[in-house]
């Protein structure tokens, strides 16, 4: 079994398919504690772009995406939902895809909204 030793102990972390090493989380690099970070706003853009464009392609039909354009609205400092809204596409043809993604805070909030260029091949 692959391990790697977690950093400033002596416990040792199991690798295994779909893991990561253990990384330590640095104070140095949280610059904004009290907010969900940007990055992490685009990952979850992108989890529900991909989602909804994976339940919308027509069956055998393949996807990636291209590109992502972002505006940051305001600080995210709950718990954030994200909806992509695939209802205007032409999902029945191949090409760029562009699928619209927001993400609010618990309050209701929109903090967040991306533009995700998904490119489908059908058949």
């Amino acid at each position: 079994m692959l391990v790697k030793q977690r950093q400033g102990t002596s416990q040792d972390v199991p690798l295994g398919l779909g893991t990561a090493p253990w990384v330590a989380a640095l104070e140095e690099i949280d610059r904004f504690p009290s907010s969900v970070h940007a990055i992490a706003l685009c990952n979850a853009a992108e989890l529900a772009g991909g989602m909804m464009t994976e339940v919308s392609i027509p069956s055998g039909a393949r996807w990636i995406p291209k590109g992502m354009t972002v505006e940051y609205l305001a600080k995210a400092k709950t718990a954030i939902h994200a909806i992509a809204d695939g209802s205007e596409i032409d999902w029945q043809t191949s090409g760029d895809k562009i699928v619209p993604v927001e993400i609010f805070d618990e309050a209701g909030v929109k903090v967040f909204t991306a533009r995700i260029t998904m490119n489908v091949k059908i058949g």
